[in-house]
């Protein structure tokens, strides 16, 4: 009977010694490994976001989709701290993009300067010749810029769940954030 009880605890022991409990911070983590591995979820994300894009044509929605291929595939992160506090849990999280929101002043600058450029061969101003301008500028960016993201998860039921990330934050991983 000894032998038996013994058994049973060092059995629960094993079992609850083995069993891994996913923090906030893995979430968080699993979540951007999501934009650098192109998972399924993101690119059906991508692709329903860019073919809703109405002012692009065809040829940039394509060039754009590569665009935020390469941007997610090359993210990069560092998970900076993590607080929690009973049922929540904020995650601080610096990640490391292409700056578009730089290459968007800079090709608005050209523009200004260079109107003339973007006129078609009916002397009227092209937006699809600026678009194209834009999204190669885009394309060969080679400028990085920080974030800092603060994830916020709640525990349910024992396990964390992401809350969707503002607006901001989303801008931040696509390097668009014109903010501070």
């Amino acid at each position: 009977m000894f032998k038996k009880i013994i058994a049973i605890i060092l059995l629960v022991f094993l079992l609850t010694s083995c069993y891994k409990k996913i923090s906030a911070a893995s979430v968080v983590d699993d979540y951007l490994k999501q934009y650098v591995n192109l998972s399924k979820d993101v690119l059906k994300s991508l692709d329903e976001t860019i073919d809703n894009h109405e002012e692009f044509k065809d040829k940039h929605k394509k060039l754009y989709k590569k665009i935020l291929r390469k941007q997610y595939q090359n993210l990069k992160y560092t998970i900076l701290s993590e607080d929690y506090d009973t049922d929540k849990a904020l995650i601080t999280v610096n990640i490391n993009v292409y700056d578009f929101n730089k290459i968007d002043e800079q090709a608005t600058n050209y523009l200004s300067k260079n109107l003339n450029e973007f006129y078609n061969d009916e002397n009227e101003f092209d937006n699809d010749l600026y678009i194209d301008y834009k999204l190669n500028l885009m394309y060969k960016a080679e400028g990085r810029i920080d974030y800092t993201i603060v994830f916020l998860l709640e525990n349910k039921n024992n396990k964390w769940v992401l809350f969707q990330p503002t607006d901001e934050d989303l801008e931040k991983i696509h390097g668009i954030y014109k903010g501070s």
